[in-house]
């Protein structure tokens, strides 16, 4: 089977509608979970390549039923670990 290479200074393109990224010198949150890790992540989201809102992640440990800013209730991610809500543009 012959298997064909990337010509140099090709680009991959994403399909990806939804991406989270982490501000310069900030993590993102491991995967699993890791007890003791950093309380809380504040990720920038975007939607088709735009800023939409931010998402905060919240240690389980730390979470006692408290809503997020706006009033939002926060839910348990299933793959990260941590609790977390949308916070939109300017909440």
């Amino acid at each position: 089977m012959r298997r064909s290479r990337m010509p140099v200074g090709a680009v991959w393109t994403s399909a990806a509608v939804h991406t989270v990224c982490a501000q310069p010198g900030q993590d993102l949150p491991t995967i699993p979970f890791v007890p003791g890790g950093p309380p809380t992540y504040t990720l920038a989201a975007f939607v088709n390549h735009e800023f939409d809102h931010h998402v905060k992640f919240l240690r389980p440990d730390l979470f006692h039923g408290q809503p997020c800013v706006g009033g939002a209730p926060m839910e348990l991610h299933p793959v990260v670990g941590y609790y977390h809500c949308a916070i939109p543009v300017g909440g």
